[in-house]
């Protein structure tokens, strides 16, 4: 008797917390919980109580529900990767991380976190970085006239817009600077003066300014040129290119020629 209400206990317990269990098991789609975001550092739940490393990679994921498109009856809950982090920190119950990537506008605050196991996977990671830091060096690179050209496609080219740019900023501040003390000196001139040497002052003062907006104008358009190239970049660059066909009083002659 006392074996059998023994045995009968069992199978209550079974069948009341078999279902619970289960369903907790089914509701858990990941290893851990992102509890707090600060741009791109995270604090996770899981820690070195949970096995987690220095290193280690995670999955953002999130529940991807399949929905019957008449009835509206869900078919399939399934996690999906919306992004990933690496673990920098850990501590006994928690964890920092930091942000690789993850799918915009995606915010990551309480999502699940998945441990990546895939090489696969990983190594899609690692092209994602890579992509990202090169997409931050282009950003940066295309502000420098020449500076991404030198530094991803063509070196001659790039070298060459460089240097005309600095060469076209340098003569044009050069200038500036002399304009504005030979106007200086023309506006200090006494009373008693000839005619001719104010005309002379403020002749050589306004040919310096003409020279000087020249090259700044020069500078402005080696630098629209390089922008648009970078641009044009990856689908073989712009089908023009600038030559320097010689110097005039100082100014570099440019020359825009059609690549066929």
């Amino acid at each position: 008797m006392n074996k059998s209400y023994k045995l009968l206990n069992i199978v209550f317990v079974c069948l009341v917390f078999t279902p619970v269990f289960l369903g907790a098991q089914a509701g858990r789609i990941g290893d851990g919980l992102i509890i707090r975001v600060m741009d791109h550092m995270l604090y996770v739940d899981i820690g070195s109580e949970d096995n987690v490393r220095e290193g280690d990679m995670f999955d953002i994921i999130e529940p991807e529900v399949l929905t019957h498109p008449l009835n509206g009856d869900t078919l399939s809950v399934t996690p999906k990767n919306i992004g990933a982090i690496r673990i920098i920190q850990v501590f006994p119950k928690m964890a920092l991380a930091e942000l690789t990537h993850i799918e915009t506008p995606k915010d990551p605050m309480l999502k699940h976190i998945s441990s990546i196991q895939d090489a696969r996977r990983l190594m899609e990671i690692e092209h994602l970085e890579k992509m990202s830091m090169a997409n931050d060096t282009t950003n940066r690179s295309m502000l420098v006239p020449g500076l991404y050209q030198y530094q991803f496609g063509d070196r001659r080219k790039g070298f060459g817009l460089l240097s005309a740019e600095f060469a076209a900023l340098i003569v044009g501040v050069g200038y500036r600077m002399s304009s504005n003390d030979w106007m200086d000196q023309y506006n200090n001139l006494g009373p008693g003066l000839p005619q001719t040497d104010f005309d002379y002052y403020f002749k050589e003062a306004d040919q310096r300014r003409t020279t000087s907006n020249r090259a700044f104008f020069i500078a402005g358009a080696i630098y629209a040129y390089s922008l648009f190239d970078v641009l044009w970049m990856q689908d073989g660059g712009l089908p023009l290119s600038l030559e320097l066909i010689g110097q005039s009083k100082n100014i570099a002659m440019l020359k825009l020629k059609h690549n066929f």
